[in-house]
């Protein structure tokens, strides 16, 4: 359940920065039919965008406008500097080398970003240009050899034998390149020699890359790099995971003749986990060594979860439990293998994984730790053991965003003003000094000058469009200051024509008095002394927010405006943002707090004049699918129920992301079973449709087909929706329409 789909609800979510691009049209728009609502043309009422955009010159503290260079402190014309002098990028070095030496090479091969696959196993794509941190050399692959460039203005080539290789890399020197070759072995080049580091991969044994499992929820989905040269190239280490106790799963594409079938190695929850472990090679000599984790013992079934290296040589990586409730932080030797540990993280209910340390140049380091239930910066000393922390309270910082260590502050961004605003501060390195750098409700970007003194802020809220600032902040300010408002988005269209509902952020109280964020539409049209159903869509998943205070115009939920349906998007307490204390609430029973928050909500909508609280419908994709059905089953405030891409027994779902909330099924049986659609199906109220993609290799399919059978075996009648040749997600445009439409009809029909 990554991320990118976890909040991605099929195509509806379309957001402003998306479409900004649009122009808004001449005469006021008539209503619009859910086919034209979502077209270009339709969608272009709802959305508004800058006239103007501000940044500042690059390497300087000048602003640059639309009408030229400005100085920020009065703003007036400046010079601009002079341009630097033209330098071909390398890409331009390495292609000219080639031709002068009378080589054929494919235009393609420059083109695209980082080369990775999409698939373990898949060959690598014959493009991409992969350019080294220093700038100093690049690598990409041709018809099956490496080719290595450097700025100098020299290429070398690997000769014939890379043939689709995949998961290429180059060290931050552009010393080294390492790949994944045809056959799944490890093999790195200098530019001359060739070395094949690891010989046994197979269909169950992966070297230097990551399996399914662990890209999905570890290291980001479509990242199946598992190997990390050291910045200076004279050392990599990789992950060598055995999948030899992952059961495999074979998913079928029934709409083909034949038909075509997937075999998958995917462990679900309480089933064999990879078993993984970290091997370091000497670039120079080809000597490897098996890092040490003897240490932990083989009930732990360790998991890792983070692999770099510390400024002076050593590998660095973090191990978790299996049901990762503890995290250590380690180095290891890489000419030996041994290891040490630096710190540990533990928890009652489980540990996230946390960032790399922040290096500063006395060795000692700045660490995010969730510990107090909120994630605060911590200065530990280089060996872990003195830590102090640097921000505390109940709010949490979300991001490091840049250390000045010669000036002794960083800047971060953090929720001290809300989780649903994002907001930066500046804090001194000995924690004291926070200061507010944006100021205002919203959601904050900041572009930072070359001094770090003047910015650029670009900020929206809910009620209020897009516009850029222009803050100053002295030494001896307290806060920044808003010294001039540089652009601002006119609002949309719709809103002037009375064919858009602007988006209204509410708090609603749980029956416990917790605040509940949340943003609702309220219907353009409604007759006097009726009241209007309510669509409310959510994820509730884990610290994933899908509302923020924020400029947002959903397409979908004005065009149900337009014809007099409501629209409450709303994040449970488990998935606000405010820090793990508020979302390990869900721990050990999924489903249970959610579904009580959303009932909550329900009752708050009925309470409200001009909402119908007996017509309130609910849905959501993914973890949104799973407590759509959930809900249903559970409570008999909603109506009607669209279930999307849901796991519906929490068995069915992966070890790492399951585990991590709800322990194995051996250890927590009983919550299990209160988390599982299929044990309540025989108490479904109202009317449920399932939606489900035939091809999902991320929730299966066959959560679906349990659920269809455990209401059929319950006699409840329910509408159900497959798309063959589809994923956790909806893409084929066809289908993606086919899907609204549907979604439509059942909202006619129900509400």
């Amino acid at each position: 359940m990554h991320n990118s789909w976890r909040i991605r609800w099929c195509s509806f979510a379309l957001t402003l920065v998306l479409f900004a691009g649009l122009s808004a049209q001449d005469a006021a728009p008539k209503p619009l039919t859910l086919e034209q609502a979502l077209s270009r043309q339709g969608m272009s009422q709802f959305m508004t965008r800058l006239p103007a955009a501000f940044g500042f010159v690059e390497g300087t503290d000048l602003l640059q406008g639309p009408n030229g260079v400005l100085n920020p402190a009065d703003m007036k014309p400046a010079d601009a500097p002079a341009p630097p002098v033209a330098t071909p990028s390398l890409t331009d070095v390495v292609q000219k080398a080639l031709k002068d030496r009378g080589d054929a090479v494919h235009p393609a091969s420059f083109t695209g970003g980082p080369l990775r696959s999409t698939l373990p196993r898949t060959p690598h794509p014959r493009q991409g240009f992969i350019e080294a941190a220093d700038g100093s050399a690049g690598v990409f692959v041709d018809e099956g050899e490496l080719v290595k460039g450097v700025r100098a203005g020299t290429v070398q080539r690997s000769g014939p034998g890379f043939k689709g290789c995949r998961q290429l890399s180059i060290s931050a020197n552009g010393a080294m390149v390492s790949c994944i070759r045809d056959d799944g072995n490890l093999a790195i080049w200098n530019g001359e020699k060739v070395q094949q580091l690891t010989s046994d991969a197979s269909e169950s044994i992966f070297e230097g890359e990551l399996d399914w499992v662990y890209q999905e929820e570890v290291y980001g989905r479509f990242d199946f790099r598992g190997n990390w040269l050291s910045p200076d190239g004279r050392h990599i280490v990789w992950m060598r995971i055995d999948e030899a106790l992952v059961p495999d799963f074979t998913i079928t594409d029934q709409s083909r003749q034949p038909q075509l079938t997937e075999h998958l190695r995917y462990p679900k929850a309480g089933e064999g986990n990879p078993v993984s472990t970290l091997l370091v090679a000497d670039t120079t000599t080809g000597a490897i060594v098996n890092v040490d984790l003897s240490a932990f013992k083989s009930e732990d079934q360790i998991l890792i979860v983070r692999v770099g290296w510390t400024p002076n040589g050593q590998v660095l990586f973090m191990v978790q439990d299996r049901e990762q409730r503890w995290l250590e932080v380690l180095s290891a030797d890489p000419a030996t293998g041994k290891t040490q540990k630096i710190l540990r993280e533990e928890s009652k209910t489980w540990v996230n994984i946390l960032a790399m340390p922040h290096w500063l140049k006395d060795g000692s380091f700045l660490w995010e730790s969730e510990r107090t239930g909120y994630r605060h910066l911590y200065h530990c000393s280089a060996d872990g053991q003195q830590q102090r922390a640097l921000t505390q309270g109940e709010w949490q910082v979300t991001e490091i965003l840049h250390l000045d260590e010669a000036a002794g502050c960083l800047d971060i961004s953090a929720t001290k003003d809300g989780a649903e605003n994002r907001n930066y501060y500046r804090l001194a390195l000995d924690g004291r000094s926070l200061k507010r750098l944006t100021p205002g409700a919203g959601q904050h970007e900041l572009e930072f000058s070359l001094n770090r003194e003047w910015m650029v802020d670009t900020v929206s809220a809910t009620d209020t469009p897009p516009c850029q600032r222009l803050l100053h902040i002295g030494k001896d300010d307290t806060a920044a200051k808003v010294v001039r408002e540089l652009a601002a988005a006119p609002k949309p269209q719709g809103l002037a024509a009375g064919t858009m509902s602007a988006p209204e952020f509410v708090r609603i109280p749980a029956r416990d008095g917790y605040l509940l964020d949340a943003r609702l539409t309220k219907p353009l049209h409604r007759a006097a002394g009726t009241r209007a159903p309510v669509w409310m869509q959510t994820y509730a998943g884990p610290d994933t927010p899908t509302v923020k205070n924020s400029f947002h115009t959903d397409p979908f939920a004005q065009f149900l405006a337009g014809q007099g349906i409501g629209t409450l998007d709303i994040n449970v307490r488990s998935s606000s943002g405010r820090g793990q204390a508020h979302t390990e609430k869900c721990y050990g029973q999924f489903g249970v707090q959610e579904a009580a928050d959303l009932e909550d909500a329900a009752r708050w909508l009925g309470q409200q004049t001009w909402a119908d609280g007996a017509r309130i419908g609910l849905t959501g994709w993914s973890f949104g699918g799973f407590i759509t059905a959930f809900a249903m089953t559970h409570s008999d405030l909603f109506k009607l129920g669209i279930a999307g891409g849901g796991v519906y027994a929490w068995e069915n779902y992966d070890t790492i992301y399951t585990e991590r909330y709800m322990r194995t099924p051996e250890h927590n049986a009983e919550g299990y079973k209160r988390s599982s659609v299929l044990a309540s199906a025989a108490n479904l109220k109202g009317h449920l449709v399932i939606i489900h993609g035939l091809m999902d290799d991320n929730v299966h399919v066959q959560n679906a087909m349990q659920l269809c059978f455990a209401l059929q075996s319950a006699g409840k009648q329910f509408d159900l929706m497959l798309y063959p040749r589809q994923r956790h997600g909806i893409q084929d445009p066809r289908l993606s329409q086919h899907m609204r439409n549907l979604m439509w009809n059942a909202i006619k029909t129900h509400l």
